[in-house]
């Protein structure tokens, strides 16, 4: 291997023009024994990456080396079968002259660009197919086969679309079928084909609570295909009515697990006897789980509300992407350069508004960049800096985050909004291109900023202390002030660090609750639990905390959740760095009102169908922009795929936190961080997923 990386570093390092392929030696000389296949297939893998980076020369050279070298080897057939693709031979390097070989390179390089170019177009559109089926937008994802289908022929209707066509089991007959119904088949096919999908995915997450169930559940999935050798109506039945037996069982303890499984025998068996017990069961177990209507959901006590003024209600309004432009002076720069952190003057233009003297900064903890004009940056846009009355839609200031750990651009538009569907105060978003001093820096994930705005719209009085993490409450004079910074007085947050240190080892909220709201509080943990926020109040760093004047008490806020919505696995009950988070999953009392919080919002937050939709209308509003001009750029297909493993993860969050709530865990004081992962979930994930 280290020999490989040698020979394609100094291939790369050597690479020369076209032109000069008089001056180069013909092929590669290789230092390896014709019998060492290992070491050929290394080097053949190598002249493949030389290829797909578009050094064409030199891995021809690689090719006809290794061809020549061994070529009664499958190596060697397999370089001389590349290069005859290429429209090269062996005998080309080997005896041709330097002027024909010259030509047939140019034209293999002209050929490989146009073929790179082409495959990239059919991952690209094979990616946003997936997409839109994980989005259940069964109609556009025909209509973007149609297109990519439209005049080839069915050879190359299977080269462009053999990813979707292996996905989605497809067969190539309905993607050339021209008649008036091929369109409503082709949609129906991939309902079933998504619909089979999810019955697998589930299947695999019934095994958490039942191997047996999950096993039949599967099995009765594969009878029920066509092709299958037992598929006939009588064994069908048969495993249908076992697998209903399970279903019963299974839901006794575990009633969100059974849903699955009723939902396949439903569908294998339908309008049966057992079709109809299955239906019926699975319509019980709903009406328990459903939602809580709208007007007892107002009045849950543990919520809160946005119910004061909101000055910028339309301009949050519409998910959009706005064009804004920032202006910096050759003083600014330079200011810029030197204090990255501290607000300089610039002209900041919406459209064709502008605004003078506006403060702008850099931001960011460990994705902060230096404005070096290469790196993408993220910004902290503040209107009022430096003209106190200077309002930007009603705002004060607003954050532009270069979303440089979320290739999706959605994680904190979906997952803010899912803090306030919990009744957690959190940021709204938008989304914005910037320019600056007219170079395009891309996409960004417009957030509103936790200022006074912020706050009048959340509490009755927006005068109380806010702080910022990193760092824990016992360590009160090193988090950051963010509010009421003309006075520098501690005194709420000392006073309950002063309340942690002598609380009550068994039960430390009798005397926390004095300073912290509990239920609040495990409510903001429980959400940050659901959405797999690992870098939150849990590490102690991305957080916020405001002493709420009405009350006299602390409440979390959320903030930096460009991580979340990616691990499924997440361990609810993770180690907790935090001391109130120690206090709250530590402690029994903490434990009863955390799981409460869990299930709360599963019930009341929790929606699947209303995520996804609004998953959906920001991916509209997104991807136009992922794959254009900018720094940083995210590729067509990467950002797909993120989006994909979004959705995956709102689809089967619930089931893995139900698993974990049904478990036990052993005593750990709550003063002492305790190690380790306390549930299977994790590594279940990890190793069948």
């Amino acid at each position: 291997m280290r020999y490989l990386v040698l020979l394609v570093t100094i291939l790369v390092l050597s690479r020369t023009a076209i032109a000069r392929c008089q001056e180069a030696p013909r092929f590669a000389t290789l230092n390896i024994a014709p019998q060492d296949e290992h070491r050929l297939h290394e080097t053949l893998d190598g002249a493949r990456r030389l290829l797909d980076s578009g050094a064409i020369f030199e891995a021809t050279r690689v090719l006809a080396g290794i061809a020549i070298l061994s070529r009664e080897s499958d190596p060697g057939r397999e370089a001389a079968g590349i290069l005859e693709e290429l429209g090269l031979s062996v005998e080309l390097f080997r005896n041709g002259s330097t002027s024909d070989l010259q030509k047939k390179v140019e034209q293999a390089v002209v050929r490989r660009s146009e073929h790179l170019k082409r495959r990239r177009e059919h991952e690209a559109a094979n990616q946003k197919i997936r997409t839109l089926l994980a989005l259940r937008q069964f109609g556009l994802a025909a209509e973007t086969i149609d297109k990519v289908a439209l005049g080839k022929s069915p050879d190359q209707v299977q080269v462009a679309l053999n990813e979707t066509l292996e996905h989605a089991r497809l067969p190539l007959e309905l993607l050339t079928d021209d008649s008036p119904t091929a369109r409503t088949s082709l949609i129906e096919r991939l309902r079933k084909a998504v619909e089979e999908e999810e019955f697998e995915k589930s299947l695999r997450l019934v095994h958490l609570v039942d191997d047996d169930a999950a096993g039949s559940g599967h099995y009765l999935l594969q009878v029920t295909r066509p092709d299958s050798e037992e598929h006939s109506a009588e064994h069908i039945s048969a495993v249908s009515q076992m697998v209903l037996q399970q279903a019963k069982r299974v839901a006794e303890e575990h009633p969100e697990s059974a849903l699955p499984l009723l939902k396949l025998v439903s569908r294998s068996v339908p309008k049966s006897p057992i079709a109809k017990e299955a239906s019926a069961l699975s319509e019980t177990i709903k009406s328990k789980l459903a939602p809580v209507p709208k007007a007892v959901e107002k009045t849950d006590p543990h919520a809160r509300r946005p119910t004061g003024v909101d000055v910028a209600n339309e301009f949050f309004s519409k998910l959009q992407v706005h064009k804004y432009d920032i202006q910096l002076s050759d003083e600014s720069l330079e200011l810029l350069s030197q204090e990255p952190r501290q607000y300089v003057r610039a002209t900041f233009r919406d459209g064709s508004r502008a605004y003078e003297d506006v403060g702008v900064r850099l931001k960011g903890g460990w994705t902060f960049r230096e404005f070096d004009g290469e790196a993408k940056v993220s910004w902290s846009v503040k209107f009022n800096q430096f003209d106190r009355k200077q309002r930007f839609h009603g705002l004060r200031r607003i954050i532009l985050n270069g979303a440089l750990q979320d290739p999706s651009f959605l994680n904190e538009t979906i997952g803010y909004g899912l803090f306030r569907d919990a009744g957690i105060p959190a940021p709204r978003t938008n989304y914005a291109t910037v320019r600056v001093n007219g170079e395009a820096y891309g996409l960004y994930v417009q957030i509103e900023a936790v200022t006074q705005d912020f706050l009048k719209r959340w509490y009755k009085k927006s005068t109380g202390n806010l702080y910022e993490g990193p760092d824990d409450v016992l360590n009160w004079r090193e988090l950051d002030k963010d509010s009421n910074q003309d006075r520098d007085d501690r005194t709420d947050l000392r006073q309950l660090a002063e309340a942690i240190e002598r609380a009550d080892d068994v039960d430390p909220w009798q005397t926390i609750s004095q300073h912290v709201d509990m239920n609040k509080f495990a409510r903001f943990l429980a959400m940050e639990s659901i959405l797999g926020h690992w870098d939150g109040y849990t590490d102690t760093n991305n957080y916020r905390l405001y002493s709420a004047p009405a009350t006299g008490k602390f409440e979390f806020i959320p903030h930096g959740i460009d991580q979340v919505l990616g691990d499924l696995g997440h361990d609810i009950f993770r180690p907790q760095n935090g001391i109130l988070g120690r206090a709250l999953l530590q402690t029994e009392s903490g434990r009863v009102v955390y799981k409460q919080a869990l299930r709360d919002i599963l019930k009341r937050a929790w929606n699947e169908d209303r995520i996804r939709q609004r998953v959906w209308a920001a991916y509209r509003v997104v991807s136009p922009y992922t794959d254009g001009p900018g720094k940083q750029v995210v590729p067509s297909p990467e950002f797909e795929e993120h989006v994909r493993r979004l959705v995956q993860f709102v689809e089967n969050r619930r089931i893995l936190v139900e698993a974990q709530l049904d478990d036990s865990e052993g005593q750990h004081s709550w003063r002492v961080r305790r190690e380790g992962s306390r549930h299977r979930a994790y590594e279940f994930i990890r190793q069948r997923w």
